[in-house]
């Protein structure tokens, strides 16, 4: 069985989320050239995210997915 955090653990948890979540640290970091926000995404990332949503969308409506989605999870029993 897992065992639980120690209060330590979980307090530095929760003091390193409110810094990266703070306006200070957004600041600097938009600051930075790697770390600015693009209005849009790459083409190759957009073409991805697609992908999964057609392939989501698929599998809601009960339709067997096969090729490129398909065959990334491995070999397909029959």
């Amino acid at each position: 069985m897992a065992s639980r955090k120690s209060h330590e653990e979980e307090a530095a948890e929760k003091a390193v989320r409110q810094e990266i979540r703070s306006k200070d640290n957004a600041r600097y970091l938009q600051s930075m050239p790697n770390f600015k926000l693009e209005d849009v995404l790459p083409q190759r990332l957009a073409s991805l995210l697609a992908d999964l949503s057609r392939a989501e969308n698929g599998r809601q409506a009960g339709v067997d997915q096969s090729g490129a989605l398909g065959a990334a999870s491995g070999p397909q029993r029959k």
